[in-house]
């Protein structure tokens, strides 16, 4: 007999539901951020070439944000699998989670307090403006999935997939191999 806890069918609690869909918000806006910088590339390349006037140091800061954008397509591609992962009650999903989310506060927090960009002015409002609600995404992620709720949830999948493993036997039909069958006739 199964309880209603243990059944490896049982939806994620709203607590878990809406951690998971948070942590999808922070890889859309990673990926918002990536497409920001790839736009703002002619302009801050153009700015920091005359800046400096060098050529190199414009190719130096477009080097830098397509090196940006490509880190944040892999950042969310990461950030959406955890999120599904956390949807369907992985453990270690779900502290992978926490830890990205804590760099993710590291990291946006920084942006915040250096002001990158400040020659492209809307590339500079879009990353402020990102990383805020990154930040305030990325908390609201992690304490969603560290309440009791979430961990109960977290727990009844774990020993679901626990019991299966280790109730699941040969298929229905199966017949274990016996001696060499008998030559016909």
């Amino acid at each position: 007999m199964t309880t209603a806890a243990a059944r490896p069918d049982r939806k994620p609690p709203a607590a878990v539901f809406a951690g998971s869909y948070l942590f999808v918000g922070v890889a859309a806006l990673a990926l918002a951020g990536g497409i920001g910088a790839l736009f703002a590339i002619p302009e801050l390349g153009h700015y920091e070439s005359e800046r400096a006037a060098d050529d190199a140091a414009g190719k130096l800061a477009t080097t830098g944000l397509v090196l940006y954008a490509v880190l944040a397509v892999v950042f969310s591609f990461l950030c959406l699998l955890l999120a599904i992962l956390d949807g369907r009650g992985r453990s270690a999903a779900r502290v992978l989670t926490w830890v990205l989310g804590g760099l993710t506060v590291c990291f946006n927090g920084g942006l915040l307090i250096v002001g990158p960009y400040d020659s492209v002015p809307w590339y500079r409002n879009l990353t402020q403006l990102a990383a805020v609600a990154t930040v305030l995404l990325a908390i609201g992620s992690a304490t969603l999935l560290a309440l009791p709720a979430s961990h109960g949830y977290f727990r009844a999948m774990r020993a679901a997939r626990r019991q299966r493993l280790l109730g699941a036997g040969p298929p229905s039909g199966y017949r274990p191999p016996g001696h060499p069958m008998p030559p016909p006739g």
